[in-house]
């Protein structure tokens, strides 16, 4: 038999970060105090849902909503002004409770209209585009548009959007059904537990034994079926004549029956075989793991974030892996989609505790820190190597010294801000999408950016200066240690206080010289104008990142909390946020003005003053030329006139060209279509996952500021309740939750279902092309960028309505 050895050297393998060593440590006397500029933008949107946006408003111009079917025999556009009445009553507490039953009609129809389909490119692409599949889909967006400008809380209405509208299982890429293997466990033979257990989709089984060199192949052969015994304590294995090939005993009890189920119709959970481990893995594994991973649900990746694992390393992993399957906008929308899910606020003190987001922004940085680091970082690293004075004899710092050289950091850092490599551009502008959402709030924008830039990349840097760069050479790293004392002051948006008390002279300096350019420079780079292309990890390094996840994922504590997230994905009384639904708001969010789009030049008035006519004195008969002062006056006068009417232009209004008060949802007296659509949309209910600020730690980190209040609502769980769905007629509502058999990747008819790789199998071409078998074309509605020229806007931004 072939021996498999493990390419993962353990030495190699990079040092796991303590908490001492990823966070700030702080006690209750030492925090710092919040800034006035936080304070100031936090009362400010940053979306006006009163102006609409031209250049993206420019793509649906052209969309009726008299377009839509019938909602209860009536037109689409009689419901709004009933709708918008009722919301606006409504808590988001008894939204998915005590809805009305207009609310129901609507979101029932809302549902109909929206077909899963549209749903892998919103997620897989940025920006996300919306397919325009269906001929309405586009007046579709009108009236929600059009909803979102009436509401009196738009945030409220994106909720309800992306909590109530689609599916959990949205994708047929998910994790629960693994492309390469039906089933894999440890095992024991003989009573040595030293074994892997494999079966592949071809109904080969493989068995390995594990060694000090790695993996060794014992068995490999196709088999027909395999059974557990009476007691469910071990697995018999049977060929393709029936009979006895080899029996095993799985090392978990549970994971028994599974080799039971997997020869059923009854479709089983891939991952719940990710349960026990060995000190290797056979290859096999690490491609069926790589795939289930980088799922386009990442069902693994929400997992691992529900847990209180906190590891550099492995974020560093599930980064490498996602770039390596060019999905890095999934997971980015899965980290976000999750952190700012229904529940709290984030405010500056959130941050000085554990947390997966500042965990995988510091990953993030750190796997495209080379580019930066070459082009322009390396020349802060020499300016802060050539402070010699920076701190006395006793390592006390200089306060002086230090003040010139921590603004002269920050100065170059926002200086050098087209240096910032394109995956954090990339991954700025999805998050500022996500914040726009959830908060709409200029304080809480800027402040994440800076978390996610300043407080996870940047400083991420001095925490672990040789982890970022391993060929770093410093003659006094000490002033490293020095600048990571103060750095995460100005980062978190806060002012020097507590421990950092003796800075406090330069606080006006930060609130009136600092943070306003900061803001500026975070708008600046979060700014995305062009495709990002990112390169591919070798081969080397992705075998590090799969070998770190798979030892920090095949454990009791993760597979506990994966059964959890997987129960409630495949479980149709599931109301949550969904990724889907996330992108859905940021599309629509996109058809209005943002407090940093390109404002129009509109021509400012022309001030007049009235003045009484001047009187001059009658010229000489004789003189039949003007005299030069009489030139001189009439020139300068010129456009006043000296006798005549002065006229008044502050009754006269001009004509916003933008459209502050023009509003074009315009409505056509169309022939109505008649069209059914069921008066109850299904919402079953669903206790809310709560934000990692409010999530138990053992760690010795203070979970919130000393003063610090919790909100009432943080801990609020929705009560029970559900709704029946009256089907009037044959119309199909695409449900919230489907089976997990309508997502098979394999061939019912065939026996058992190990049909993966037979000839009817759909290519990849095929699988990614979901309109293949349609001879129209499809025609994507495309979302302008966030930073557009002049040149690029249109000159006639709508059509003028005539007000009727």
């Amino acid at each position: 038999m072939t021996e498999e050895k493990n390419e993962i050297p353990l030495e190699d393998k990079p040092d796991q970060p303590e908490y001492s060593d990823a966070f700030i440590i702080l006690s209750d006397d030492k925090y710092p105090s919040l800034s006035n500029f936080y304070t100031k933008y936090s009362s400010m949107h940053v979306i006006d849902f009163s102006i609409y946006h031209p250049d993206c408003w420019v793509n649906i111009e052209e969309a009726s909503i008299d377009d839509l079917p019938l909602i209860q025999n009536k037109s689409a556009a009689s419901y709004i002004d009933d709708f918008v009445t009722e919301f606006d009553k409504i808590s988001r507490e008894d939204m998915f409770t005590n809805v009305p039953q207009i609310l129901q009609a609507v979101g029932g129809f809302i549902i109909n209209q929206t077909p899963p389909k549209i749903g892998a490119p919103m997620v897989t692409r940025w920006e996300p585009p919306i397919c325009q599949i269906s001929p309405t889909l586009p007046s579709l967006l009108v009236f929600l548009c059009r909803i979102l400008h009436r509401v009196q809380d738009p945030q409220k209405f994106f909720y309800f959007l992306r909590t109530g509208i689609f599916s959990q299982m949205w994708t047929q890429k998910s994790c629960l059904q693994n492309p390469k293997l039906m089933a894999v466990t440890a095992c024991s033979i003989k009573g040595k537990p030293e074994y892997w257990a494999v079966l592949d989709r071809d109904r080969k089984f493989y068995l390995y034994r594990v060694n000090k060199k790695g993996c060794e192949l014992k068995l490999e052969k196709e088999i027909s079926k395999t059974v557990s015994n009476s007691e469910k304590t071990s697995v018999t294995v049977l060929d393709n004549l029936h009979q006895n090939l080899i029996d095993f005993s799985p090392l978990t009890q549970a994971t028994t029956e599974f080799w039971d189920i997997i020869f059923t119709h009854v479709k089983l959970p891939f991952p719940f075989f990710y349960k026990d481990s060995l000190e290797f893995y056979p290859g096999i594994l690490y491609d069926a793991f790589y795939q289930s991973l980088t799922s386009t649900d990442c069902i693994l990746v929400q997992s691992f974030m529900r847990t209180d694992i906190y590891d550099l390393v492995i974020w560093e992993g599930i980064v490498k892996c996602f770039q390596h399957a060019q999905k890095l906008e999934v997971l980015l929308h899965c980290v976000f989609s999750l952190t700012f899910q229904e529940g709290s606020f984030p405010t500056p003190m959130t941050f000085f505790q554990p947390n997966h987001f500042l965990l995988f922004a510091r990953a993030f940085g750190r796997n495209f820190w080379s580019y930066y680091h070459e082009h322009f970082f390396h020349k802060i690293v020499d300016l802060i190597d050539s402070k010699e004075n920076l701190t006395d004899q006793y390592d006390q710092p200089n306060i002086r010294e230090c003040e010139k050289l921590v603004f002269s950091v920050l100065k170059y850092i926002m200086a050098g801000y087209s240096y910032i490599p394109p995956e954090w551009r990339l991954a700025l502008n999805i998050l500022r999408s996500y914040i726009n959402v959830r908060y709409n709030n200029v304080g809480t924008l800027t402040l994440m950016l800076s978390i996610f830039f300043g407080f996870g990349m940047i400083y991420g840097f001095f925490l672990r200066p040789y982890h970022f760069v391993k060929t770093l050479k410093m003659q006094h790293p000490k002033n490293l240690d020095t600048l990571l004392n103060i750095l995460y002051v100005p980062f978190t948006l806060n002012l020097f206080g507590g421990e950092t008390k003796m800075y406090y002279q330069w606080n006006p300096r930060l609130e009136f010289n600092f943070y306003p350019q900061y803001y500026a420079f975070l708008l600046k780079i979060s700014d995305l104008n062009f495709e990002v292309r990112y390169g591919m990890p070798d081969n080397k390094s992705l075998g590090y990142s799969i070998h770190n996840c798979m030892k920090a994922m095949f454990c009791q504590k993760f597979y506990d909390v994966l059964k959890d997230s997987i129960s409630k994905v495949i479980t149709a009384n599931t109301v949550a946020e969904t990724m889907l639904g996330w992108s859905f708001t940021i599309v629509l969010s996109r058809f209005f003005l943002r407090i940093y789009d390109p404002q129009p030049k509109i021509k400012p008035k022309k001030i007049v003053q009235l003045l009484k006519p001047v009187v001059l004195p009658k010229m000489p008969t004789y003189a039949k030329t003007e005299s030069s002062y009489s030139k001189k006056a009439i020139r300068i006068h010129s456009g006043r006139g000296i006798t005549g009417q002065v006229t008044r232009f502050d009754d006269i209004k001009e004509e916003n060209d933008f459209g502050d008060d023009i509003d074009p949802f315009t409505i056509r007296d169309d022939e109505e279509v008649d069209y059914f659509v069921p008066s109850a949309m299904q919402l079953p209910e669903f206790q809310m996952e709560t934000p990692f600020w409010d999530m138990p730690s053992d760690s010795d980190v203070p979970q919130l500021p000393p003063g610090a209040d919790k909100d009432s609502t943080r801990n609020f769980r929705y009560p029970q309740s559900k709704f029946d769905i009256q089907a009037r007629g044959p119309a199909k509502v695409m449900r919230f939750n489907a089976n997990i058999t309508d997502f098979r990747q394999d061939n019912e008819d065939e026996e058992f279902g190990f049909a993966a790789n037979n000839k009817n199998e759909k290519t990849n071409d095929q699988k990614q092309n979901y309109h293949s078998k349609s001879p129209k074309k499809v025609k994507a509605i495309p979302i302008s960028h966030d930073t557009l020229t002049n040149e690029d806007k249109p000159k006639k931004m709508y059509k003028k309505v005539s007000k009727k």
